[in-house]
């Protein structure tokens, strides 16, 4: 037997849900659809569009994107992978269960006067293939697979929404586990330890855990995926100390006390605008369809 066997992967990612996440995500559409004024925001800055194309050239290398092919955005927010897929390939439907992202999404596509966008305000669980959602050559779930796998119960089934982006596909798949954007500093990791990748409890830790899960629930499927990471650097700006504090604070459990803390320490004798070198790891999931 393969020792990898002996472990229900599907169900130990469900579990780190259940402990970690599912308190967050009791009412999904409600709790994303807060957050997506900041989510939109966050796409305009110039750390955020390096990133964005870092993950488009990516997908189009290995996928051998064409200007024929069809994209499904899974997950999709306000666009930030969808938007400038849309200029380069023949059809995009996307998918999320947060009207309020949709929305901004939406004032994207008629500013930019996009018209090959398909949306779609649907629970992934709850799509119907192919009445729903027709076969499309690339399918794409970016920082989204936990949140899209989630039934009404709030618990995610991987293993079903992986076989349903499988069907659906007719070239590849790609899964982009979240990626911290962080401050590239000791100092930063030494003071917020759950943000480590060796403290299995910390944020970092359990999202590593979690795309160690995929990978493994993918390969045991029998879908021979493969892995890459890519690591990006850069710096970011901030106006004030405060500024700094409501960035991180916003999207992670920080304790804002430390974090204030840690930015005055930080830029004590400096001058505003306050830059902080910042980095990410991305871990990208992939596979082509056997014919």
């Amino acid at each position: 037997m393969n020792t990898l066997d002996i472990i229900n992967w599907n169900n130990l990612f469900k579990l780190d849900w259940d402990s970690h996440c599912r308190h967050e995500f009791k009412e999904l559409e409600s709790f994303w659809d807060e957050k997506a004024e900041d989510f939109n925001k966050s796409i305009f800055t110039s750390v955020s569009e390096k990133y964005t194309r870092t993950i488009v050239n990516y997908i189009k290398a290995k996928s051998k994107l064409k200007a024929s092919d069809t994209f499904l955005d899974l997950g999709c927010g306000t666009g930030i992978l969808s938007i400038p897929i849309a200029k380069i390939v023949k059809k995009i439907t996307v998918c999320d269960i947060s009207l309020q992202m949709l929305n901004f999404l939406k004032e994207r596509v008629e500013r930019q006067k996009i018209d090959n966008i398909n949306i779609i305000h649907k629970r992934w669980t709850n799509v119907k293939t192919p009445k729903d959602i027709q076969p499309h050559d690339i399918v794409v779930s970016h920082r989204s697979l936990g949140v899209i796998s989630c039934a009404d119960d709030g618990i995610p089934d991987l293993k079903s929404s992986i076989e349903k982006m499988n069907q659906i596909a007719r070239k590849s798949v790609f899964i982009i586990p979240p990626a911290y954007e962080l401050p590239d500093d000791r100092n930063f990791y030494t003071l917020f330890r759950e943000f480590t990748y060796d403290n299995p409890e910390g944020n970092a830790g359990i999202a590593n855990q979690a795309g160690l899960s995929t990978y493994i629930l993918v390969h045991l499927m029998g879908l021979f995926p493969h892995v890459d990471y890519i690591q990006l650097k850069d710096t970011r700006k901030f106006d004030s100390i405060d500024e700094a504090v409501k960035k991180y604070s916003k999207f992670f459990n920080f304790d804002k006390g430390k974090l204030d803390k840690y930015f005055k320490s930080r830029f004590a004798n400096k001058k505003e605008p306050y830059v902080v070198r910042v980095k990410r790891r991305i871990k990208i999931i992939w596979w082509t369809k056997t014919i």
